[in-house]
């Protein structure tokens, strides 16, 4: 099952494998291990699909209920095994992608308040940022953009 998931989110082919861990959330209490393996995937698989349909219309308790999710799964992801090379290729597609969706959402909400992004989100961001497990050149892009942010956000104080 490790290897399906793995290849299905490296390859970005995510609809059968969604609709087997949906069938599957469904007996999780019999699944050994589904917190920590079977869960996040579907949560990141959920989350990449409400980020496909993210549309112009979402509302800013949407944005933050979202955030809130992406935040969370950062913690979840370093729980996941990674026994294999293509479960930490895995993992690290996961984190880019979700490093890539709170900075989308991010703007979002930045954009319906109509006010810069804050300090503090500035702040959870790039501690989310700081424990995924991404490529060393995907880390350093990720903080660059919020650096990019920072200052823009003191330039206008």
């Amino acid at each position: 099952m490790e290897q399906l998931m793995a290849d299905s989110i490296i390859n970005d082919e995510i609809e059968q494998v969604l609709e087997y861990l949906r069938q599957l959330s469904e007996h999780a209490e019999s699944v050994e291990g589904w917190e920590i393996k079977g869960l996040v995937y579907l949560e990141f698989l959920h989350i990449s699909e409400e980020m496909k349909s993210l549309s112009d219309e979402i509302t800013l308790p949407a944005a933050e209920e979202l955030l809130t999710k992406l935040i969370d799964l950062c913690h979840r992801i370093l729980q996941v095994p990674t026994p294999s090379v293509k479960e930490v290729l895995c993992q690290a597609e996961m984190s880019k992608r979700i490093a890539a969706y709170i900075r989308t959402v991010v703007e979002v909400k930045s954009s319906l308040t109509n006010t810069a992004t804050s300090f503090s989100t500035i702040r959870d961001v790039a501690q989310c940022c700081a424990r995924l497990p991404m490529p060393e050149d995907y880390s350093i892009s990720e903080y660059r953009h919020l650096v990019h942010t920072y200052t823009a956000e003191l330039a206008n104080l």
